[in-house]
């Protein structure tokens, strides 16, 4: 249900006008041991690489979709 909702939000992220600003928690593995951590990042959405399946906030690095938790466009 979860990535409907997210894929949902994907969609409509792709047909919003630029300048949208939105909020993304995704896991982030850590590099050295098992585990990681929940990462919160705010900003401008730039885009989605649908073949590396990623999404791009702008200034920021890109996010494996499979690891976000939630999106959240925050306005215009």
């Amino acid at each position: 249900y979860e990535k409907e909702r997210i894929n949902a939000t994907l969609s409509a992220l792709l047909s919003s006008p630029h300048e949208t600003r939105i909020s993304i928690t995704y896991f982030r593995p850590d590099r050295y041991k098992k585990g990681g951590a929940y990462i919160t990042l705010k900003g401008e959405f730039g885009y989605v690489d649908e073949v590396k399946k990623e999404i791009t906030i702008i200034g920021k690095n890109a996010i494996k979709i499979d690891d976000i938790i939630e999106v959240q466009i925050l306005g215009f």
